[in-house]
């Protein structure tokens, strides 16, 4: 059954490098946030919607050995956006392609819990929203003055 929620997952390996490339980067203690707005003329996935925000998570293999571990982190990251998008805790208005990276080695899988990861993922949409507000703020402004 298809997601009622305008977020869908972003999936391939030139996908997630293409946001890398040409993202914007916003980070927060052990989690890193790379954006991509949707005036961009960018196209990542030819079939992409123009109201869905396109999201992807990951884990370094560098940082986290275990692939349970990796795992678990991507679950709650998945996890951690639909629940704050349900809340309307963050506004995916400005933001079209997005990759959640967390950075923190963890030693065991039941170390890790929502309540650890879901307060970052917060402040990162927060921090972006916060950009592109006032990015979008100014090019108006400018707009206005000619």
């Amino acid at each position: 059954m298809k997601s009622k929620l305008p977020i869908r997952p972003l999936k391939g390996f030139n996908c997630f490098a293409k946001v890398f490339e040409n993202g914007k980067k916003f980070y927060v203690e052990n989690l890193l946030l790379i954006t991509v707005s949707k005036d961009n003329e960018l196209i990542i996935k030819k079939s992409s919607q123009p109201n869905i925000c396109y999201y992807g998570v990951g884990s370094s293999r560098k940082i986290n050995k275990k692939g349970v571990i990796r795992n678990r982190i991507k679950r709650l990251l998945r996890e951690s956006i639909r629940q704050l998008f349900v809340e309307k805790e963050i506004d995916l208005t400005y933001i079209k392609y997005c990759v959640l990276l967390y950075n923190k080695k963890v030693t065991h899988s039941k170390l890790i819990r929502l309540k650890d990861v879901k307060p970052l993922v917060k402040e990162a949409f927060n921090k972006a929203n916060n950009f592109y507000n006032i990015t979008y703020r100014l090019d108006w402004n400018i707009f206005l003055s000619y």
